[in-house]
């Protein structure tokens, strides 16, 4: 209700006059003489935005010539929001530490030797969500959030927290009241308050998260000038993304497959990985789904295993068709991204549902419902034996074999074969080459290849025998090598990877995963452009930027195409850092260190060391230990550190050398350092050195 103090107030911190700092109210008193000035206080709270109207009271004796100012609780005037305002009589302030303050209303003319008159401050000190990251306000998911900015210069924020590699979308509208949003803005915020995207009323901001976290929505008054609240608004959250858009992402797809997907905000893009395989050529075509806000734009993207695209197509007509045609140089991983093409974030057009599908060249064979022998011929075959019990074989080609729902024999035959039993309780048999058990899907599943009777693997009790590798899901799968050199893939969720004898691979993909090379000479793989850090001399859980990884009794490890940081164990390790500027620490042993593509900083620390930086310009240091350093055509400009006469190696290879002499005529000695001037581009800096010193410690490979 309206306070009313109608006697002399204090124009000091004496005063007594107080202004209620959570309800909205207006406060009545008079300028009583000449050069007079009344002291309001009131308590605020950091982060909170308060304002201040000054008018008459519209009696005889209203207010004159009048100013409103806010000062702190020491009397000194507030800069920025807030301080004196002539004519439009208006305060306003955001406090960054709360406390103290007041309201100060004195004679703005002093000259002319008359009381100003009666007035009344309006104040509005309603507002209850902080511009800060105390934030306690939150929006927890997809759906509405409703606020209002009830002062000038307000600005609200949410507290918000973001999945790494998924899409989300913020939308700001008024709430259609009378005192629906006027001019705002929302602005997506990181943890320390950093802009990442923006939008004004009737728009929306999206952003793909970085890093899992906190995040903030700050909906602020963008129109300062005009000293108004700007009303009631709402946010609309699209939180619902559920596929990643890199190579960490857990959904994938196989051969001949058509799935549906939802492209939920400006920017997002889902991306399913695919093993391809090699000389097979591969069509993907993406459309919307047919309902009344399918996906119009379109956009189709295929990624090699390191993250780099390799072809692209772009539609943006209603019903149209994304397609995209390529043959596979070699086998692997590769996936597809299905996106809306990249116009205005107001462009309704380019989210929506979609379908997406891939299929090959392979020699297509389909069983029925009944029980069927089915086999394909001497290419490359795609077999599904549908429903019954079927007996499905792949001949000489690289082939996709399913068994379909019922108890199938699936036959791999000769050449490196995807095996899928799907539904039912199955036999497959790999054959000869290199062949897969794929048990993709979103099952748990528990396989193990030194089982040869059969196992419940999740998705029927199966025999499996000659099978080399295997393919699991998105969720927390175990799967079991045996005596041979076994690719273990987890794919997505939390899996447990044990290679058992033999040289295997364990790629754990995303999740927090459990991998154990066992006996033999084993590989931790890490393939995507996510960026890598492994310590092989570890054996509890690390943050390798794909999960929480445990990885123990393994050797060796290949990283993709993000900046890697690799460190051995005391054992002998062999360190790829595959592309991207990478970083590659042996620890003892004696080790191999592989640069790959980029600028790469390898360490042989302790042992005998082979250190080979790749293409890029590299930094080679070989510690302790007698040490070679390996360079090839296209090796760029390299640097050797440490090298130590009579006890390192320099070897060279691909440049057509036929002699350590013609070596040594590339060599110049400029400033302590010798330089190997290879042509090309190719250069080698030995820092520290001479030329002579170098002479019998250069072969040739």
């Amino acid at each position: 209700m309206p306070v009313s103090i109608p006697g002399e107030i204090p124009g000091d911190t004496t005063t007594t006059a107080i202004i209620n700092p959570t309800v909205n109210d207006t406060y009545e008193s008079t300028l009583g003489t000449n050069g007079d000035a009344d002291w309001w206080r009131i308590s605020l709270t950091a982060g909170l935005t308060y304002d201040f109207t000054l008018t008459g009271n519209g009696g005889p004796n209203s207010l004159d010539d009048g100013i409103l100012e806010i000062l702190t609780a020491t009397g000194t005037r507030v800069s920025g929001s807030g301080g004196a305002y002539y004519g439009s009589i208006l305060g306003s302030i955001t406090s960054a530490t709360g406390g103290t303050f007041h309201v100060q209303v004195r004679d703005g003319a002093n000259f002319d030797n008359l009381a100003e008159g009666d007035y009344i401050i309006t104040a509005r000190t309603d507002d209850t969500v902080v511009n800060n990251a105390t934030t306690t306000a939150q929006i927890t998911g997809s759906g509405i959030t409703s606020g209002a900015l009830g002062q000038s210069h307000d600005s609200d924020w949410y507290r918000v927290t973001l999945t790494e590699g998924l899409s989300y979308g913020f939308t700001l509208v008024g709430d259609g009241s009378a005192n629906t949003l006027d001019l705002a803005s929302l602005t997506i915020r990181s943890a320390t308050g950093t802009r990442l995207d923006s939008t004004n009323e009737e728009g929306t901001a999206s952003w793909t998260a970085l890093s899992t976290g906190t995040y903030f929505i700050d909906v602020s008054d963008r129109i300062l000038y005009d000293f108004l609240a700007e009303g009631n608004f709402r946010i609309i959250a699209a939180m619902s993304d559920s596929v990643r858009n890199d190579a960490e992402t857990g959904a994938g797809m196989i051969d001949g497959q058509r799935i549906g997907g939802q492209i939920d905000v400006h920017g997002d893009g889902d991306w399913y990985g695919f093993n391809a395989v090699a000389g097979r050529t591969y069509t993907v075509r993406l459309t919307g789904n047919g309902a009344a806000n399918d996906l119009e734009y379109k956009t189709i993207r295929i990624f090699d295993s390191s993250g780099r695209q390799i072809a692209s197509d772009r539609d943006t007509r209603e019903g149209g068709v994304a397609t995209v045609t390529f043959t596979a140089s070699v086998s692997g991983r590769i996936y597809l991204s299905a996106e809306g093409s990249d116009y205005a974030q107001s462009n309704t057009r380019e989210t929506g549902g979609f379908f997406l599908q891939i299929t090959s060249d392979a020699v297509v064979v389909n069983g029925t419902g009944a029980n069927e022998h089915l086999t394909g011929v001497e290419v490359n075959n795609r077999i599904s034996g549908l429903g019954g019990n079927d007996s499905v074989y792949g001949a000489n080609g690289n082939d996709l074999v399913m068994g379909g729902t019922g108890n199938d024999l699936v036959d791999g035959g000769e050449g490196n074969d995807t095996l899928r039993g799907e539904a039912g309780n199955d036999t497959l048999s790999g054959g000869a080459g290199i062949d897969t058990a794929d048990y993709s899907g979103s099952a748990p599943v528990r396989v193990n290849l030194s089982v040869t009777s059969a196992q419940n693997t999740g998705q029927g009790i199966d025999r499996i025998f000659g099978v080399e590798n295997v393919q699991g899901g998105s969720r927390n799968d175990a799967i079991t090598g045996n005596g041979g050199a076994n690719l273990l893939i987890g794919g997505g969720g939390n899996d447990t990877l044990k290679g058992g004898a033999g040289n295997d691979r364990l790629q754990g993909d995303a999740g927090n995963d459990l991998m154990l090379g066992g006996t033999g000479k084993d590989w931790a793989v890490f393939t995507g452009s996510a960026a890598v850090t492994v310590n092989l001399g570890l054996t509890g859980a690390q943050n390798t930027g794909w999960g929480r990884d445990t990885i123990r009794e393994i050797e060796n490890v290949l990283s993709g195409a993000g900046r890697d940081t690799l460190t051995g164990s005391r054992a002998a390790n062999i360190l790829d850092g595959g592309a991207g500027n990478d970083r590659l620490s042996g620890a003892g042993g004696n080790d191999t260190l592989i640069g790959g593509t980029g600028r790469d900083n390898l360490r042989g620390d302790g042992g005998r060391d082979a250190l080979n930086g790749g293409t890029g310009n590299d930094t080679l240091t070989g510690g302790a230990g007698a040490d070679r350093f390996e360079f090839n055509r296209g090796t760029d400009a390299d640097t050797v550190t440490d090298f130590r006469n009579n006890t390192d190696t320099l070897a060279f290879g691909g440049f057509g050398f036929f002699s350590v002499d013609q070596v040594l005529a590339l060599a110049s000695q400029r400033n302590g350092n010798v330089i190997f001037d290879l042509g090309g581009g190719d250069r080698v800096v030995v820092l520290n050195s001479t030329i002579n010193a170098l002479a019998d410690d250069i072969v040739l490979i």
